[in-house]
């Protein structure tokens, strides 16, 4: 009998239900807390899987659950410029043009 994940593979279950552990020991209700805009993940939602406090693109492994919308917000405004202009300055100090 196949296995019926509630948010689509296990991976996804697991993290959720972790994040919504770390939120209860801490005593902020039983959802996940949104590192972004401080405000309750609910099952409803549409969620990814955030980084906190290092990008992933600079080898950040620390996982949490977070809004999909402001997810996509702190990507697009400050994690997608930074990685650029560590490239580029990686490149000045290489001399490749």
């Amino acid at each position: 009998m196949a296995t019926h994940w509630q948010f689509g593979s296990r991976h996804r279950d697991y993290l959720y239900s972790e994040a919504r552990a770390a939120a209860e020991l801490a005593g902020r209700g039983k959802y996940p807390i949104c590192p972004h805009c401080d405000l309750p993940v609910t099952p409803g939602q549409a969620w990814d899987e955030v980084h906190v406090a290092v990008p992933r693109c600079f080898g950040g492994k620390s996982k949490t659950v977070g809004h999909r919308r402001c997810n996509q917000l702190d990507n697009n405004q400050v994690v997608t410029p930074l990685a650029a202009k560590a490239r580029e300055v990686r490149k000045r100090h290489l001399g490749i043009k």
